[in-house]
């Protein structure tokens, strides 16, 4: 027996029914035990699922911010779900592209099959004769076992997602375009005046000088770069109406 067979022999190595070692037995016929035994088994993979539910939520978030703040810099096609047609970019199951939902989605699997092989209970039955009513008696027994190698992989698997989280919930994009809180619409609403939606997509910038003041938004001709430290506001007929709430102050919002 060479010493990675010896190794995996006294550790577990890979898991199943007949390689995981024993860690401790539960006390037979107990139903408490059942329960035990239920989240001793699917404990780990509930905890991790909420890591993942978080890691996606916010790799959405910066996978839709990054899509928004491109526009800033390139022409591209606007993400949409509601409406179909070759001027719109609609390759997004689930809200996310498949070069990055599917590898995730590999992950996740990987790491719930990592977690089950690593800790997991085992149930034991076996019958025997109740002397004083002459029957057939049925008793179950719960023996917790581990596997060394699927639970640091699982370990490695976790802190990597620990780390995404960590990395998706701080980020922050940089740019001159508004960040999109909330609805893409009302952003495409606030801040656009689209007369078309070319197949090669639309651009957000400088829209030019109004009668007092610049204004920025999407559009499908050709747009300027935005220009530091001047005001911009919206398009509308009450514009002289909205100077007048806004002052005279220069600064870098849009």
């Amino acid at each position: 027996m060479s010493s990675g067979e010896q190794f995996a022999t006294i550790s577990g190595g890979w898991g199943g029914f007949n390689h995981s070692l024993p860690i401790a037995s539960l006390p037979p016929d107990e139903l408490g035990n059942e329960v035990l035994s239920f989240l001793i088994s699917n404990g780990a993979q509930f905890i991790y699922s909420l890591l993942y539910l978080l890691l996606i939520y916010n790799i959405t978030l910066v996978s839709q911010e990054y899509d928004w703040g491109r526009l800033e810099h390139e022409r591209s096609r606007l993400r949409c779900t509601t409406v179909t047609g070759e001027s719109f970019d609609q390759d997004y199951p689930l809200q996310l592209p498949k070069k990055i939902l599917f590898p995730i989605m590999t992950y996740s699997v990987l790491t719930h099959w990592m977690l089950g092989e690593a800790l997991q209970t085992q149930e034991t039955i076996w019958q025997d004769i109740n002397k004083p009513i002459n029957r057939h008696v049925e008793h179950s027994m719960y023996t917790i076992t581990y596997a060394a190698y699927p639970l640091w992989i699982a370990a490695v698997l976790i802190l990597a997602m620990t780390g995404g989280c960590w990395w998706a919930f701080g980020y922050r994009r940089e740019g001159v375009i508004p960040q999109m809180f909330g609805s893409i619409r009302v952003l495409c609403a606030a801040t656009t005046q689209l007369d078309d939606f070319p197949v090669e997509g639309v651009k957000w910038g400088d829209l030019g000088m109004g009668k007092q003041f610049r204004h920025a938004g999407l559009s499908s001709e050709e747009v300027q770069q935005i220009i530091p430290n001047e005001l911009y506001a919206g398009i509308g007929e009450r514009e002289e109406d909205q100077a007048k709430l806004l002052g005279k102050g220069r600064g870098g919002r849009c």
